[in-house]
């Protein structure tokens, strides 16, 4: 059966831009997430590996995805981050 989804991944461009780098994990978890400042630093610096994507709820942006897209690899999920008033809704999962 057809089933809407939760989440979009959509580019970070000059509109969004400010909307993604406010997003934030809690206190607690600042120690185990990136910046997505740091994040987007460093994929412009792994230009030919990092893809990412805001993650959007409808027409918010709830968070922040990068992967790792190496050459005769298996991508890998670099960078995952859903905001802190935004957990716990599923996004991650989705």
């Amino acid at each position: 059966f057809w089933m809407q989804r939760m989440v979009e991944l959509r580019e970070i461009t000059r509109d969004n831009l400010e909307a993604v780098l406010a997003l934030e994990v809690g206190e607690r978890q600042r120690h185990l997430v990136a910046s997505n400042a740091k994040s987007l630093a460093q994929a412009f610096f792994h230009q030919d590996i990092a893809w990412f994507r805001a993650v959007y709820a409808g027409e918010e942006p709830v968070g922040f995805v990068m992967l790792a897209l190496k050459r005769g690899e298996a991508p890998y999920l670099w960078r995952l981050m859903v905001d802190h008033r935004r957990q716990g809704r599923g996004y991650g999962k989705e």
